[in-house]
């Protein structure tokens, strides 16, 4: 007698389609991630994926049932840069690929620099940020000392590199940037150098004790700023010393090596007249 047999096959062919991709955030890490959608061959999937540029391992995730009418594998996260290719194999071996990309931005890498002060007390103090181009919006979030600004806080936006904040004391500031829309961040500190203390003129006078004489005198001792020390008095004297001195006032312009300067006035006195005496014959 004849025989029948029958021959079947799935309705539709194994087809899968690549939705929702996540790039690279910021650079260096693996949070890349794809959405899978697989319909028609036989239900009952194999998901298979790997880099090939460059080459990676494979993953090969536990299968998962999707519906013959069609479904969605659960997201593949944690993806690194690269180019992938992945396959969807059904119960029967049949199978669909289809290659992605993640992409990856180029590394950010923000640099710093800071001018130095001269003198004490000054807010001259600048720091100098350079963003590498395309990066904007970069913001940024400074804190440090706080002769310049009440809180010690200081924020804003980059728009132009370099980006230069100004009128800054000295000391040590600690810089957060965020780009990428706030997704990334890069930490930066710097110093601006400044003399610890400011300069200070501590005299020694010596007034007159005798009309007539010219025996005044007056000594500075200079601290703070940077030494060595100048002197310039009213009485053309360059020294810290000046003596011989008769009663009067004696101006002092100090100068550090920094040319940063203070004025001072000194008095000398003495007896207005000189001593007298007197006797009855």
């Amino acid at each position: 007698p004849a025989q029948t047999w029958t021959v079947t096959e799935p309705l539709l062919p194994v087809s899968i389609s690549l939705s929702s991709l996540v790039n690279i955030s910021c650079y260096g890490l693996n949070n890349g991630s794809v959405q899978l959608s697989a319909s028609g061959g036989t239900p009952g999937y194999q998901v298979v994926y790997q880099t090939t540029s460059p080459v990676g391992p494979v993953f090969n995730p536990a299968g998962v049932e999707i519906n013959l009418s069609g479904g969605n594998y659960p997201n593949i996260n944690n993806l690194y840069p690269g180019v992938y290719s992945l396959s969807v194999t059904d119960a029967n071996g049949c199978q669909a690929s289809s290659p992605f990309t993640i992409i990856e931005p180029p590394a950010f890498t923000a640099s710093v620099s800071a001018n130095t002060i001269l003198c004490n007390p000054g807010t001259t103090g600048q720091i100098t940020i350079t963003t590498p181009p395309g990066s904007y919006p970069v913001t940024y979030n400074m804190t440090g000392p706080s002769p310049s600004n009440p809180t010690g806080t200081y924020s804003g936006n980059i728009t132009t590199s370099p980006y230069t904040i100004n009128n800054l004391a000295g000391g040590t500031y600690a810089i957060q940037l965020q780009y990428n829309n706030g997704l990334c961040s890069q930490s930066l500190s710097t110093t601006i150098i400044q003399p610890a203390n400011p300069l200070v003129a501590t005299p020694t006078i010596t007034n007159i004790l005798c009309a007539g004489q010219n025996t005044g005198s007056i000594c500075i001792n200079v601290t703070g700023g940077s030494a060595p020390y100048g002197y310039s008095w009213s009485n053309a004297a360059t020294t810290n010393c000046i003596t011989s001195l008769a009663p009067g006032t004696y101006n002092l312009i100090v100068t550090d090596n920094n040319a940063c300067t203070i004025n001072a006035s000194y008095t000398i006195s003495g007896p207005a007249s000189p001593l007298t005496s007197s006797h009855n014959s």
